[in-house]
C-alpha cells in the first residue's frame, strides 16, 4: 500500500504533501506505528516538499471511556502509570494545522509534532469525568498481560505490537517545535 501511495503522489505531482503520521513513529522496535514509519521513509524520497504531522495522543480516544465512567465509575487506561502526564491533542486542532500547512510554502521535509499546552494524567481525566457526571470516577490500569485479549476486540492479531505501540507513544516526549507549523 505504501508503494501505491508513493506512486500515486508521483503521478499526481502535487505542489506539496501533508502527511498524518504519529508521535512515537521514531521507535526502533516493530509495533503498530511501524507502517507510519515506513510511509514516512518512502515519502521522504519524493522530489516535492513533504510535511509529516506527528500528533500526540488523541483526546478523542477518551470517548471510548464515557460508558465505563457513566455506568461503572471506571475508565480503563492503557496509559500507565496513572499519574504520568501524557501529551495530547484534539483532532480538530490537527485538521486546522494541516489546512494551514497546505497554504504555506517550504522546501524539503518538515516534521511537526503536535500537542496541546500541558499534559494530562489518566487520573486527571477520571476526575474530569467525575466532575461532568456528578459521580465518583476512577482510572484503572489495564494490565499489560490482558492487552492481547483487548486488542482482539479491535481486530488486531498482534498483542505484542499493541503493547509496543502504546509504550512508544507514551515514551515519546514533547518537542520544542510541537504544534509550531514553521518548525
Amino acid at each position: 500500500m505504501i508503494a501505491a501511495v508513493k506512486e500515486a503522489i508521483e503521478r499526481a505531482r502535487p505542489k506539496k504533501v501533508v502527511c498524518l503520521s504519529t508521535i512515537g513513529v521514531q521507535a526502533t522496535q516493530r509495533n503498530l506505528l511501524t507502517q507510519r514509519k515506513l510511509l514516512e521513509e518512502a515519502l521522504r524520497a519524493l522530489q516535492i516538499p513533504v510535511a509529516f504531522l506527528r500528533p500526540a495522543w488523541f483526546m478523542e480516544n477518551f470517548a471510548w471511556d464515557v460508558a465505563g465512567a457513566r455506568d461503572r465509575g471506571v475508565i480503563a487506561s492503557f496509559l500507565q502509570p496513572l499519574d504520568k502526564p501524557v501529551p495530547m491533542i484534539a483532532t480538530a486542532d490537527i485538521g486546522r494545522l494541516a489546512a494551514q500547512l497546505i497554504g504555506e510554502d517550504w522546501e524539503g521535509v518538515r516534521i511537526v509534532e503536535l500537542e496541546q499546552p500541558g499534559a494530562y494524567t489518566p487520573n486527571e481525566v477520571a476526575a474530569t469525568f467525575a466532575k461532568i457526571l456528578g459521580r465518583p470516577v476512577r482510572a484503572e490500569v489495564v494490565p499489560r498481560e490482558t492487552w492481547g485479549s483487548c486488542s482482539g476486540r479491535w481486530g488486531r492479531k498482534t498483542p505484542s505490537l499493541v503493547s509496543r505501540c502504546s509504550t512508544a507513544s507514551m515514551k515519546a516526549g514533547s518537542n520544542s517545535n510541537a504544534g509550531k507549523p514553521g518548525a
